[in-house]
């Protein structure tokens, strides 16, 4: 025997018609709906990213690290000149290794190069796949 309750429940719920009549209207509906959410992550994103862009800048501009950087490199300079005439003055004509001035930070440098090229070569692999 069915419930006389049931049947009355699932009768209203038929008798209602559904909100939108056909497919296309749907799904147009969902997407508008999509589109609608994803601009407003572009604008909140790029707006994060404008917010962060000024800070690094003023973290940068702030520090001075644009002038202790040229001042590391006219010191780089100067030192490099300095072994290269001294070596062409006792009449060597090669540069040697320990004489170059070859710090920890220029090795990090290219080691750091060296992991990113590996990263990029893995992600251009993965695309490919």
């Amino acid at each position: 025997m069915s419930d006389p309750s049931f049947e009355q429940e699932l009768g209203r719920l038929f008798a209602e018609p559904p909100p939108l009549t056909s497919h296309a209207d749907f799904t147009l509906a969902v997407k508008a709906r999509l589109d609608r959410g994803w601009a407003m992550r572009r604008v909140l994103i790029g707006a994060a990213g404008v917010v962060g862009g000024l800070v690094a800048a003023g973290q940068v501009v702030g520090a001075n690290l644009v002038q202790r950087a040229a001042m590391a490199s006219q010191g780089a300079d100067n030192r490099v000149h300095d072994v290269a005439a001294d070596l062409l003055a006792r009449g060597e004509a090669t540069l040697h290794l320990q004489s170059l001035p070859l710090g920890g930070e220029v090795l990090w440098m290219v080691a750091g190069l060296a992991a990113m090229g590996v990263a990029l070569l893995a992600a251009r692999l993965m695309e490919a796949l």
